[in-house]
């Protein structure tokens, strides 16, 4: 529409300098370059007073100017005047060809793909064994992903970089010596990328590009408030050369929670409830050890009362086990007090430099998560790690899949971690829970964070929404 306006005024324009012995030079959006029989001075327009032939609208209401003119030295004959264009744009139907091929085959038909699957359906897995044959048949390969999280699963076979990385150094270099491009958790990617892909592929259209991910998932930050249809784009059509693969069976679930948690059922659950396949499923409200919530102040508040209780309980659990033994040997017990019971803990207080930093307790156990990117470290934003050891200057703490610890200092885990008995739903992207989980603050998410929120679980019993 605005372009349709500025399309309407620029002809309005050409009209009344042609109308006035004006010669055009040069048409833009919101200006006419044109040469006139004599010179004027700037801002002075040489059209004279409004008549019949001018085109209504030439003045404002208020009776100034609508147009003025300035003096241009750079344009002394017209930009391609009888130039005409004849190239035809159509808009075309997207077909994919539906695959199902093994990996060996993928690599055979020596094109493009794209791998859509829900959680659990063995993407990442999949583009592992691509990657590994690729290796063993030495084929150059590149592997990319929208965060540095998402970089460490797909990072078997080669040094995943983020796709932000990767267009500086390509923007700089124009240089690509990959045969594959691999792009995982494309739900993630922003627009942009989809013209810089292009842009690669128009330059090097030899590589091929394998892309997966859940367009049910959870979108860039940056167009949570657009409207958009990447899934169906001519952009993703044309990089991995129309051709799809669907993973459908879930190695995460059984496949009657599988099936359950579909994207398009989640506008179906109403209070807890959900009726599907002539069947009643009713999610249970217990408060358990771990959490989702949507914003980041329902966060901190629960954090800060697991903190507390997980103290109370292990404080609780020591003066158990004293009376137990006591009353095994019949000596008293009376004397014993929950005060009295020390459990070896460290307070640390918060980031002030990060709204998103709370006061801590720290205990044997307790989960933590990263909120930065440090390579000195070797730590990406949003891993969970627990807190395995620690004394008055240094904390270590362990990464519970790789088993991969840390030593850090106290101000270190100050500034680049969190608690993590609660995390936003979006940090819980990628994860996957194998025990109870409880969901806060549901009628706030949007349809793709309830989603990702219930696809989490590897058991409908695990899921509580409160």
């Amino acid at each position: 529409m605005i372009i349709d306006m500025e399309a309407i005024e620029a002809h309005k324009l050409s009209c009344i300098v042609k109308h006035n012995g004006g010669t055009i030079l040069d048409l833009n959006t919101d200006s006419v370059t044109a040469t006139f029989n004599k010179e004027y001075p700037d801002n002075v327009c040489p059209i004279g007073n409004l008549s019949e032939n001018n085109i209504e609208g030439y003045y404002y209401p208020d009776g100034k100017h609508k147009y003025k003119i300035e003096s241009k030295e750079r344009i002394r004959q017209g930009k391609m005047q009888d130039y005409i264009r004849t190239e035809q744009y159509e808009s075309r139907a997207l077909q994919y060809k539906i695959n199902n091929l093994s990996a060996e085959e993928l690599i055979n038909s020596n094109e493009g793909m794209i791998i859509l699957g829900r959680g659990g359906t063995g993407k990442t897995f999949f583009i592992n064994k691509i990657q590994e044959l690729l290796t063993a048949k030495k084929i150059s390969f590149l592997s990319l992903a929208p965060t540095n999280k998402a970089c460490r699963h797909i990072s078997k076979y080669t040094q995943a970089q983020t796709l932000h990385k990767f267009k500086y150094i390509f923007d700089t270099t124009k240089k690509l010596e990959a045969e594959y491009i691999f792009i995982d958790e494309i739900s993630m990617m922003s627009e942009m990328f989809y013209s810089f892909f292009i842009k690669v592929k128009n330059m090097y259209p030899d590589t091929k590009f394998i892309i997966s991910g859940d367009f049910g998932q959870l979108d860039p930050v940056e167009t949570l408030n657009t409207i958009h249809d990447y899934e169906n784009s001519g952009a993703l059509y044309d990089l991995v050369d129309g051709n799809k693969q669907l993973l459908t069976i879930c190695r995460r679930a059984d496949d009657e929670y599988f099936n359950l948690t579909h994207p398009d059922n989640m506008k179906r659950i109403i209070n807890n409830e959900i009726t599907f396949n002539n069947k009643l499923y009713k999610f249970s409200d217990t408060y358990t050890n771990k959490h989702l919530a949507f914003t980041n102040k329902k966060r901190i508040e629960i954090n800060k009362d697991m903190m507390d209780k997980t103290f109370t309980n292990m404080k609780q659990e020591v003066l158990n086990n004293n009376i137990k033994r006591l009353k095994k040997a019949k000596r008293k017990t009376s004397h014993l007090k929950l005060d009295n019971i020390e459990i070896p803990h460290l307070d640390i207080k918060r980031n002030v430099h990060n709204v998103n930093s709370q006061d801590m307790r720290l205990v044997e156990g307790m989960p933590v998560i990263s909120c930065k990117n440090v390579k000195k470290l070797d730590i990406v934003n949003n891993e969970e790690y627990f807190v395995q050891m620690f004394n008055e200057a240094e904390v270590v703490i362990i990464e519970p899949i790789s088993g991969h610890s840390l030593t850090l200092t106290i101000d270190e885990l100050r500034t680049n971690f969190l608690p993590a008995y609660c995390i936003t739903v979006h940090k819980s992207q990628g994860c996957t829970f194998d025990f109870p989980y409880t969901i806060h603050e549901w009628t706030r998410f949007t349809t793709k964070m309830k989603y990702v929120a219930l696809s989490r679980a590897t058991d409908f019993n695990n899921v509580n929404i409160m």
